[in-house]
């Protein structure tokens, strides 16, 4: 073979083997599952600030929230990380929770995972936590059916399940067990 056809057919070799036609690459199937969409999403809001208003002007409550997804079949909203300024002619109350749902038929607010109740501007502050409480706007009520610790400034108190009437401050605890320290005066 001569110099200049052993040179052509190295060139064509060469050429072949850069294009990929003699030696082809392994192709890597990757398999996905299918996206998907739920199909129950009405609508969806982020950076959520609801104001309920009284009667009489005034706000009854405040919710805000960095997320919200409202589901068509259940009529249910669910709430990341609810915030809720709440208002009674006897006290203010903040309501947190990490997560939460609004039953919308039944006008309930279902706040659930590190969830505190902090009546405030008071003379006697009171914060009680659980894992879960039911507020009731219309009503000024909120359920606690789960156990709950309550403090104050001369109380801790753990029980099974609580309800609080907020119109008139009236607690009623189930299975109590609970620490009274007078305040010492000087």
């Amino acid at each position: 073979m001569t110099m200049p056809r052993l040179f052509a057919l190295l060139t064509i070799t060469l050429i072949a083997l850069s294009t990929g036609w003699l030696v082809k690459e392994p192709t890597i199937t990757v398999k996905t599952e299918p996206l998907e969409i739920p199909d129950n999403i009405d609508y969806y809001m982020s950076q959520v600030n609801y104001q309920a208003m009284t009667t009489e002007g005034t706000q009854h409550y405040r919710l805000r929230s960095p997320y919200l997804e409202h589901f068509i079949r259940e009529d249910v909203s669910h709430i990341q990380q609810p915030d809720i300024d709440y208002n009674t002619e006897t006290a203010q109350w903040l309501v947190r929770s990490s997560t939460g749902y609004i039953q919308h038929q039944q006008g309930i607010l279902e706040l659930n995972q590190q969830a505190t109740v902090n009546r405030i501007n008071t003379e006697q502050p009171v914060k009680l936590s659980s894992d879960q409480i039911l507020l009731n706007p219309d009503l000024d009520l909120i359920e606690i059916p789960k156990p709950l610790t309550m403090t104050s400034n001369q109380l801790y108190l753990e029980a099974d399940s609580a309800k609080i009437d907020m119109k008139v401050n009236h607690f009623q605890f189930q299975q109590v067990n609970a620490t009274y320290q007078p305040s010492q005066e000087l």
